[in-house]
Parts: C-alpha cells; sequence; structure tokens
C-alpha cells in the first residue's frame, strides 16, 4: 500500500514539475506569466494555499535572476514609479484580503483585463500613442498592482497593460517588469514571513520543482532572442487575456 502512495506522489510531482517548466518559459520568453499558468493547473494536484506559496518563492528566485541577467535594459524611470506605487498600497491589499472583498475585486480584475487584451488584440496593427509621461499615473498604475499582488497574488494585468502603452521594446520590458517584480516580491515575502505564512511543507515543495522552474526559464531566455517585436506582443496579450478569463472563472466558482 505504501509503495502505491509513494508512486501516485512521485507521479503528481512529475506533473507539477511540467507545469513549473512551462511557467518557467512563459516567465522569461514574456516576462510574466508564471502564476497565471502555475496557480491555477497547480491547484488541481496540491492545495490551492501550498500552490500559492511554492510558485510566490519560486517567482521571487526566477525575477531577480532576470533582473540581474537584464539589467542593462531596465527602464529605471518606469521601474521607480510603479514600485513605490506598488509597496504603498500593498496593505490595502491585505485589509481587502481580510475583509472578504477578493471576489469582487477578483470579477472586477477578471472583466477589465479580457477587455483590454481583447483591445489590445485588435489594436496590435494600428498605430498606438503611449501613455502620458506622468509620475501620478505611473503610481496609480504601481498601486493598483499592489493591491492586487497581497489580496489575490495577481499583480501582472495593469503593469502589462501599462508598460504595452510606453511603447518599450520587448528587452525593456521584460527587464522592467522582473524589476517590479522583484521589489514587489522582496515586501511581499517579508509580509508573509512575518506572518508566519511559509511552512515546512511549502519550503519542500518550492525546492522539489525549482530545477524543473530554473529549466523552463532558461529555455524561455534562449528562445526570447528569436521573438519580434510583432510576435512578442501577440504572446503577451493572449497570456493577458488568458488572465482575464482565468480571474472570471475563479470568481464565478470561488
Amino acid at each position: 500500500m505504501r509503495n502505491v502512495l509513494l508512486h501516485h506522489q512521485l507521479w503528481w510531482l512529475a506533473i507539477l514539475m511540467v507545469i513549473i517548466f512551462v511557467a518557467g518559459f512563459f516567465q522569461s520568453a514574456a516576462g510574466f506569466g508564471f502564476a497565471l499558468f502555475a496557480v491555477p493547473i497547480g491547484a488541481m494536484i496540491v492545495t490551492p494555499r501550498d500552490v500559492v506559496v511554492s510558485v510566490f518563492l519560486t517567482t521571487c528566485v526566477i525575477s531577480l535572476i532576470l533582473t540581474r541577467t537584464q539589467r542593462e535594459h531596465i527602464v529605471w524611470v518606469e521601474a521607480q514609479r510603479l514600485s513605490i506605487g506598488a509597496v504603498l498600497a500593498m496593505p490595502l491589499g491585505v485589509w481587502l484580503l481580510q475583509s472578504g472583498s477578493a471576489s469582487m475585486l477578483r470579477l472586477v480584475l477578471g472583466v477589465s483585463t479580457t477587455a483590454a487584451a481583447l483591445w489590445s488584440l485588435v489594436m496590435a496593427s494600428r498605430l498606438r500613442r503611449p501613455w502620458a509621461d506622468s509620475n501620478l499615473l505611473g503610481g496609480l498604475v504601481g498601486a493598483v498592482s499592489g493591491v492586487l499582488n497581497t489580496s489575490l497574488a495577481t499583480n501582472g494585468p495593469p503593469l502589462v497593460i501599462y508598460l504595452q502603452g510606453r511603447q518599450l521594446t520587448p528587452e525593456q520590458f521584460r527587464a522592467t517588469i522582473s524589476m517590479i517584480f522583484s521589489v514587489s516580491n522582496a515586501v511581499g515575502l517579508v509580509m508573509l514571513l512575518g506572518g508566519n505564512a511559509i511552512r515546512v511543507v511549502d519550503v519542500e515543495l518550492f525546492a522539489s520543482t525549482l530545477l524543473a522552474a530554473a529549466a523552463g526559464t532558461a529555455l524561455g531566455v534562449r528562445q526570447s532572442v528569436k521573438i519580434n517585436q510583432h510576435h512578442f506582443g501577440l504572446m503577451v496579450n493572449i497570456l493577458l487575456l488568458l488572465g482575464g478569463l482565468t480571474s472570471l472563472v475563479r470568481a464565478c466558482f470561488s
């Protein structure tokens, strides 16, 4: 009986490693998408709480590595605006999570993100002007991402929409959003540790899948240089649409 249980555990771990591998590829090739892909699918194998924490720990490592290797492409003025806004607004996200408003917030996120992704896909072939060069706008977008990060663990969509409007190159987009993720993750990690939210099983799951995440990330980095501007924008918009639809489904069934 023990051998059967062990066999099933190894089988589920192997499937989870494949999921993490694909998520790592998306994260390095598009600049975001790790939690977007890994959390909803991984939650079918392990508990949602365990997969969220272990994925968070993995994204901390990946974001730091991508930030360091791509640092020469970071648009620092954008990273600063968005990061400051995100850090200042994170406590509001914690309050929303504790007040039970997460389901409504997820619904709003799903509707707005899906609409924005569809709009971006329709407008992809047309000339788009960048957003106004404003510290206030960047700070507000960063604040929205900070609230979503600590309430839903999904801070990518507003950052993606804003940075697309800034018309960055793929290299600048990946590097800048990785920098923002690194700052947000560092603050989030402090919050998790302060709340004793990280357990031994989370660290074990993180360690078991880290190699798969590293392999997927490495493959994504290699393939990213082959992706032209048009295909990169298409990939980003499809991932954004996937994120919006995922949020809608989770809001409807939560």
